[in-house]
């Protein structure tokens, strides 16, 4: 019988790390994506359509990639040349072609700042941290979103001395919020996570020059991930405060300056509310950003 054999591409910061750590384990598999460990670090397997993720290792048709592999939650895979081996088959993996970052060029636009808020708004969501995008970004009072569920209670106050924070370069006031934020919320990677995924992207690739207080923002988010929320969140974050490359949230970062298509319809589409929080967290980082006049 012929071995199944797909291709997988993934980008050079994981290809540099995927084949060192010799056999590893599923952590889990849904019907987007399956979640692999190998020594101290964390993968994912999914879709093409995801375009570059920090963590992601890209098939063009995952459910079947899925199906054929057998990838199940606690199964096992090994490393070979380039490759990942799993039950049903092998995975080789290649590095992307190359492709230039699509990062902003020009400033953050009011309007489209505003808009991607009120998109946010509009989804009428009712759980994870969204029915607080009126709040943090559009200036409305927080009853709204307090009141439809016991985590936007919780984060509220954490995310507005957070971004007061790091509005006025508060170095020391930004650490115990961070932890305060990671591991709260719903989904596989919380919602909280999410939004401050979608803030260290930002400020990372978003502004001309860190202040202290974002340094202290982005090394707090790398320090505290690992003991405050789940092996595969902490894996996310992780790698986007070191610099990986997520290319949904390059797109929307360009939307926002006017030198791109509006890439936030397509970033909703991550997970069951993922890519609302990562928007979230961009809306937050680039009102700051264009509120210091900058890049």
């Amino acid at each position: 019988m012929k071995e199944t054999v797909i291709d997988a591409f993934a980008d050079k910061a994981v290809l540099e790390r995927l084949f060192t750590n010799g056999p590893g384990e599923l952590l889990a598999v849904n019907s987007k994506a399956g979640y692999l460990k190998a020594g101290r670090d964390v993968y994912m397997l999914c879709s093409a359509d995801l375009g570059i993720t920090p963590i992601g290792i890209a098939v063009d048709d995952y459910a079947a990639a899925a199906a054929a592999l057998r990838l199940s939650a606690g199964g096992r895979f090994d490393t070979a040349d380039n490759a990942l081996v799993f039950r049903g088959g092998v995975l080789r993996v290649q590095p992307y072609p190359r492709r230039a970052p699509q990062e902003p060029c020009g400033t953050f636009r009011t309007e489209r700042i505003e808009a991607a808020a009120r998109l946010l708004s509009a989804l009428g969501r009712t759980s994870g941290l969204v029915p607080l995008a009126d709040a943090l970004c559009l200036g409305a009072a927080p009853e709204k979103g307090i009141a439809e569920n016991p985590f936007c209670a919780k984060a509220y106050g954490p995310l507005v001395r957070l971004r007061d924070g790091l509005a006025h370069n508060d170095a020391e006031a930004v650490p115990m919020e961070v932890k305060r934020l990671l591991g709260l919320g719903i989904g596989l990677t919380p919602s909280a996570d999410d939004v401050l995924c979608g803030m260290t992207y930002t400020l990372l690739h978003g502004a001309r020059k860190l202040t202290a207080a974002d340094v202290e923002f982005v090394n707090a988010v790398r320090r505290y991930a690992p003991e405050r929320t789940n092996l595969i969140s902490a894996a996310i974050l992780k790698a986007v405060a070191d610099g990986g490359r997520f290319e949904m949230m390059d797109n929307v970062l360009r939307g926002l300056t006017g030198a791109g298509e509006d890439g936030t319809q397509r970033l909703l589409t991550i997970g069951s509310s993922s890519g609302s929080e990562m928007l979230l967290g961009i809306t937050i980082a680039a009102k700051l950003i264009h509120g210091r006049g900058q890049l």
